[in-house]
């Protein structure tokens, strides 16, 4: 169900900001494509996933099997998704589209290249930001960006574009997740802070009194903590394609493959990429149990 927000004036005059800003990310994101159209691609290879519909979100068994598309088709259907943010039909809004891959280029100057992404991915963190700060009420910020972006997926709008220069990438390959997200540690009276907060900015369809009995027993059990407690969220994140990358000067590292990674450079091993079925997402920890299960937050120096 989505939330009934009433939008004042002035926050009507904010989603037209952030629509503003959105218009002027997708310039750019339409002048760096023309800059790559200009360069010689090597290789492209992208892995086509179904869409996440609304009754995909809460299933526990998935089968993901990409579907392979290379070379020109490839690098155009990369382009295009670096500025594809918005839903279709069915699709559940929790679950952006992805499109992991790489484009492969030899460029002429591939300092503008990265400067060009810098730019864009600013722009966007800048964006993202500029929706935080109309509320600190979710529900507001939903109905701004939706009065702003119809139809748009705000974590699609925020994801990076990624650039490897040449001389940096040693191997790159493909696989999907099984990682749990983590929060920074914060103290017992931070978390309590944080549920004060939840209780005040509940979402409007919500029960108000069910909300702030549940509210009270998880104050309660936060509360049988001692003051020098520390407390993080460790939820399990759904199966994710991930990019491994293996650098010549760098360790190994990984990350979220939304979108097909540029790589500025003719010299790389690049692997594949396999199906997988099972689990829907990663596994919490079985060695203990949450403090308070609804936000997955664990006790980490007991």
């Amino acid at each position: 169900m989505e939330p009934n927000v009433e939008l004042t004036e002035s926050l009507f005059r904010e989603s037209r900001t952030i629509r503003e800003d959105y218009f002027a990310l997708l310039s750019h994101i339409d002048s760096l494509n023309l800059v790559l159209r200009g360069q010689q691609m090597l290789h492209a290879t992208v892995y086509m996933l179904d869409v996440g519909k609304v009754q995909d979100v809460g299933i526990h068994h998935i089968n993901l099997a990409p579907d392979v598309v290379t070379g020109r088709q490839a690098f155009e259907r990369g382009l295009l998704h670096y500025s594809d943010h918005h839903l279709v039909d069915e699709q559940a809004g929790v679950m952006a589209k992805r499109l992991p891959g790489v484009i492969q280029l030899r460029v002429d100057d591939q300092q503008e290249i990265c400067d060009r992404v810098n730019i864009i991915n600013q722009r966007k963190d800048s964006l993202m930001q500029l929706v935080r700060d109309v509320s600190p009420d979710k529900d507001v910020q939903f109905e701004v960006m939706k009065q702003a972006i119809p139809m748009g997926i705000r974590k699609a709008i925020g994801r990076h574009i990624h650039v490897i220069p040449k001389d940096e990438l040693k191997r790159l390959s493909f696989s999907f997740s099984n990682r749990v997200s983590m929060s920074k540690k914060a103290s017992r009276d931070e978390w309590l802070k944080k549920l004060d907060n939840s209780e005040k900015y509940a979402r409007s369809q919500l029960d108000s009194t069910a909300w702030s009995e549940q509210i009270d027993i998880e104050r309660k059990a936060l509360s049988t903590l001692p003051p020098s407690a520390l407390l993080r969220q460790e939820r399990p994140i759904r199966k994710t394609p991930i990019a491994n990358v293996y650098f010549h000067r760098r360790r190994k590292t990984t990350f979220v493959a939304h979108s097909p990674i540029l790589v500025l450079d003719d010299n790389v091993e690049l692997g594949g990429f396999r199906m997988y079925q099972g689990d829907s997402s990663g596994k919490r920890s079985a060695k203990k149990e949450p403090v308070v299960p609804r936000l997955h937050l664990y006790w980490v120096n007991q």
